[in-house]
């Protein structure tokens, strides 16, 4: 009898062992997020607790699609060269969105527990972050205060 239960108890945890996610739980940041003349893009993000074999998946819907199910426009699982807590990528908008519309771009991965997300638009060729007056990635109250400033007249630079 000790030796079924024995048996039993080793069986279940190794099932409990395979089922778990082999990676750390990992957040991402985007923190930069540039356009080249020739269209391409370079993204490089911030992640923590990640392991030499961390895998990254980036994944490009409609805006609209909350669900990333539905109207997926770009997917890419890539092993990225991970230092310092920093990783970068590269992508071409051009090869896979309709000028005028907003994208939702995600960063996420396995055992990601909180995905970088970043709503772009993309029009005549170039690609922007939706409401980041300033171009620093950021949306917040400074582009708020950008955009009154240069609509009232002020002398502003726009990014």
């Amino acid at each position: 009898m000790i030796k079924y239960l024995t048996a039993a108890v080793f069986g279940l945890f190794t099932v409990m062992c395979l089922g778990f996610n082999v990676y750390a739980a990992s957040d991402i940041e985007i923190t930069s997020f540039e356009q080249a003349s020739d269209g391409v893009v370079s993204v490089s993000c911030s992640i923590s607790d990640a392991d030499d074999s961390q895998r990254i998946t980036v994944v490009s819907c409609e805006a609209d699609d909350e669900t990333y199910t539905e109207d997926v426009v770009f997917i890419d699982q890539l092993t990225p060269e991970i230092s310092d807590d920093t990783f970068s990528f590269e992508f071409t908008p051009a090869d896979w969105v309709t000028s005028g519309k907003s994208y939702i771009l995600r960063v996420g991965g396995d055992g990601i527990t909180t995905p970088a997300e970043l709503v772009v638009v993309y029009a005549n060729g170039y690609i922007a972050i939706a409401g980041d007056v300033n171009r620093d990635i950021y949306v917040n109250m400074r582009d708020v205060i950008l955009l009154r400033q240069y609509l009232a007249g002020y002398d502003v630079s726009l990014g």
